[in-house]
């Protein structure tokens, strides 16, 4: 599931609390922020996917909202002015300053409530593959990186689908993406209503759960592919186990029947301080499950080692 965020920067306090009881539920989580530094380490640690911004604080509002668009250019946020004027002009300025919104209170609640649903379900709706219908890389690191600044016990896997190419040179790109579209099916139908599936590349899966239902994810994806994996072969090229490629430069080469390969990383033994670590120590685990010729998972474990485990006292120096 992924769980949207809303920051709402204003420093009323009342009116703030009121606009969070309204949008806060089940699937939306909302930080207030009374200045612009509280709301600048929020928008660095969470990246929301909507910004409501009030023309109350002590700042010009059109620069604020310039200066949220240059800091968030990767992650796109919607981005909702709010103010008590009704001008005209004042709507030109936010909306060209690179507001998404400009809504005049006081505003009716379910109004309010509805404005900011349709913008963040528009904003989603934008970052979905075609081909699986799954969220995109964008989405993928903003899970991440929200992941990895929560204090809950999590679990992250890269999922792949090795040769993958290869098949496509030789079954065509509507047999791989039927493949593709199979997996994210099975991917999907493995995991909880509070776990998250999305896409870091075209063909690279990515799952965020807890380290306690990992194992037992990575267990089934690798049985449930090589599973359904031989309705995408030819029988002879089954009975095989590898495929011949035909072409001037790869004539008769053999190559191995795709395979799914899956890296685990926890933070149970291990804690991670930025996204940057996160994705280097799943990149290394993944490629260890990719050194099996056949599907494989690889789970990251603590290591046992003798560093730090004697002291060194004073008194030894004199001995």
């Amino acid at each position: 599931m992924l769980r949207k965020v809303v920051l709402i920067i204003d420093k009323r306090k009342e009116q703030s609390i009121k606009y969070k009881k309204i949008l806060e539920n089940n699937d939306i989580t909302v930080f207030l922020a009374s200045d612009f530094a509280r709301a600048l380490d929020i928008m660095n640690r969470f990246d929301p996917d909507l910004i409501l911004i009030s023309d109350s604080m002590d700042f010009d509002t059109k620069k604020a909202i310039e200066q949220i668009r240059v800091l968030t250019y990767n992650t796109r946020p919607a981005v909702i002015a709010l103010s008590k004027s009704n001008h005209i002009q004042d709507k030109i300025d936010v909306l060209d300053a690179g507001a998404d919104d400009f809504l005049s209170e006081p505003i009716n609640n379910d109004e309010f409530k509805a404005r900011i649903t349709a913008h963040i379900r528009r904003n989603l709706e934008n970052s979905l593959s075609e081909r699986t219908m799954l969220f995109d890389s964008k989405i993928s690191y903003k899970m991440i990186k929200r992941t990895v600044n929560s204090t809950s016990q999590w679990a992250i896997m890269l999922i792949d689908i090795d040769n993958l190419q290869y098949y496509k040179n030789i079954y065509g790109e509507l047999a791989a993406d039927k493949l593709l579209q199979t997996y994210s099916a099975i991917i999907k139908s493995a995991v909880e209503n509070n776990d998250y599936v999305g896409q870091l590349s075209n063909e690279d899966f990515i799952v965020i759960t807890d380290n306690e239902k990992a194992e037992k994810i990575a267990n089934y994806l690798v049985y449930a592919f090589d599973t359904v994996i031989s309705k995408f072969y030819n029988k002879s090229d089954m009975e095989r186990g590898f495929v011949f490629m035909h072409g001037d430069d790869a004539a008769e080469d053999k190559v191995s029947l795709v395979t799914t390969s899956i890296g685990v990383i926890t933070n149970q033994y291990k804690k991670y301080t930025d996204m940057k670590q996160v994705i280097s120590s799943l990149i290394s685990t993944h490629k260890l499950a990719q050194y099996n010729n056949s599907s494989n998972y690889v789970i990251e474990r603590p290591k046992i080692t003798a560093d730090n485990a004697v002291e060194t006292r004073e008194k030894n120096n004199n001995i």
